[in-house]
C-alpha cells in the first residue's frame, strides 16, 4: 500500500518521464501511498499533494505547495503589454506601492508585484479603468523550485 521511489525519473526520456507521472497519478487515484525523493522540483509540484523540504538531515518545511509558498515571502512577477502610451503606463504602475523593479521593453512591462492572485485580478481591473489598452496580462507565481531556493541555504553536506 506505500510504494517508495527515489529518484524514478533519473535517467528517464520525456516520454517515459509523461508515462510514469501518469502511473504515478493513477496508483495515488487507486489509493497508493506515494513517497518519492527527487531533485526534479518541478515534476514533484505536478504529482504531489504534499512535500517535504530537506537539507542537511533536516526537514525545513512540510506541507502541500501552497501552503509552504505562503509562507514564504517572494513577489510574483507581472507581465503587461500595451498597445499606445507605454511610457504613461510605467509611470503609472511605479506610483504604485505594490508594485516594484518595473521595467519596459517594446510595450512589454514587467514587474514584481506583492500581492496575490485577487489583487492581481484588481490590479488588471484598474488598468483597464485607466483606460490602457491591454493585449497581454500574466503573471508567474512562486514554484516549488522558489520555494526551496527560499527555504534552503544551499550548503552541501
Amino acid at each position: 500500500s506505500v510504494l517508495i521511489l527515489d529518484e524514478p525519473a533519473a535517467g528517464l526520456d520525456p516520454r517515459a518521464r509523461i508515462e510514469l507521472r501518469d502511473m504515478i497519478m493513477r496508483l495515488a487515484a487507486d489509493g497508493k501511498a506515494i513517497l518519492i525523493s527527487s531533485h526534479i522540483l518541478t515534476e514533484l509540484a505536478e504529482v504531489c499533494d504534499r512535500v517535504g523540504i530537506l537539507e542537511r538531515g533536516r526537514l525545513l518545511a512540510v506541507g502541500s505547495v501552497a501552503e509552504i509558498s505562503a509562507g514564504v515571502q517572494t513577489k510574483g512577477t507581472v507581465r503587461v503589454r500595451v498597445l499606445r502610451d507605454p511610457g504613461k503606463m510605467e509611470a503609472w504602475l511605479r506610483a504604485r506601492p505594490d508594485i516594484a523593479d518595473v521595467k519596459l521593453e517594446n510595450g512589454l512591462a514587467t514587474f514584481a508585484h506583492s500581492g496575490d492572485q485577487e489583487s492581481e485580478a484588481a490590479l488588471l481591473r484598474e488598468l483597464v479603468l485607466a483606460e490602457f489598452p491591454i493585449v497581454e496580462f500574466g503573471a508567474r507565481h512562486k514554484s516549488l523550485e522558489d520555494v526551496f531556493l527560499h527555504v534552503t541555504e544551499g550548503r552541501v553536506q
